[in-house]
């Protein structure tokens, strides 16, 4: 068959030996030569081609490389791109919630919501304080018994009653809570609303606990360039209290504590403290009062 014979014959070729010579040009000198037939020849082309593919295959998985091959550097299927995409996603929804924080921290200060964060009770739309709806925050706020009191690491004199203003129009809502010194030490600045200082500033040995006034959410903990570490919180009837300069803050935002519980360690931070200090405040329906009128220091 006329295929059969094609095949002997290139059978037969494959067997031929062959002889590669290299002379020099010029004096026909035999300098080499190299004894070969088709069937090794083959071999090592196909070998020398099959090294090649799987160098080049090793260059494109595990080098850079990688990236000028068409198809491959599709940003939208990139896993970096994907990555990336993901933590963009994530940023934006922190600064959505952080926006609604602002906000609702802004009524907080100039009184144009009282409904927040009353008798455990739940903004709905401030999505920071996760924590808190996890708990169980049936009971009020509010410290009425001796026991409670007893409770929240402070003496009994320390506690005193919250008198409202002559007027009213400030404290008429806090005749019936207490609160405990968030530490006890002098006196070293007055609260001067005049002056812009809303506040008192008190002098302590280092390391001296920081404790909360009052039993409620942790709404701030955070650093700031003029009052450095902050804790602040909110209590029942419209009630916050500020913590500033601290050295550490103990508290995360959502997290609920109680009367007399540590919330900072006093320390010196931030450019407007000259020492270590705790310069602490109370507002009320995003009004400034005087600590010292219903806090014993």
């Amino acid at each position: 068959m006329p295929a059969d014979n094609k095949w002997s014959k290139w059978k037969e070729r494959l067997k031929n030996h062959f002889r590669l010579v290299i002379m020099n040009d010029d004096t026909l000198q035999e300098v080499g030569s190299f004894r070969i037939h088709l069937l090794g020849l083959y071999t090592i082309i196909s070998s020398v081609a099959v090294l090649l593919f799987f160098l080049f295959w090793m260059l494109t998985a595990y080098t850079p490389l990688k990236k000028f091959m068409p198809g491959y550097n599709d940003v939208y299927k990139h896993p970096e791109f994907i990555k990336l995409n993901k933590r963009i996603t994530d940023v934006e929804a922190a600064f959505e919630q952080q926006m609604l924080y602002t906000d609702h921290f802004r009524r907080i200060l100039t009184g144009e919501d009282s409904t927040i964060l009353g008798k455990g009770e739940l903004l709905n739309e401030t999505p920071e304080i996760v924590e808190v709806a996890t708990r169980n925050i049936s009971e009020p706020v509010a410290i009425s018994s001796s026991d409670t009191i007893m409770e929240s690491e402070g003496k009994q004199e320390d506690f005193i009653q919250i008198k409202a203003s002559p007027d009213g129009s400030i404290s008429k809502n806090l005749y019936q809570l207490y609160l405990i010194p968030p530490l006890k030490g002098e006196i070293s600045n007055t609260f001067n609303p005049v002056e812009r200082h809303y506040g008192i500033d008190l002098l302590a040995p280092k390391d001296t606990p920081v404790k909360a006034v009052l039993s409620g959410f942790v709404i701030s903990s955070d650093w700031t360039l003029e009052t450095g570490n902050t804790v602040c919180i909110q209590h029942e009837n419209n009630l916050v209290s500020f913590y500033k300069h601290n050295a550490i803050n103990l508290k995360k935002v959502g997290t609920y504590v109680k009367a007399g519980e540590a919330v900072a360690i006093i320390g010196n931070t931030g450019v407007l403290s000259t020492g270590p200090h705790l310069h602490f405040e109370l507002w009320q329906n995003g009004t400034p009062v005087n600590p010292t009128e219903y806090i014993s220091f």
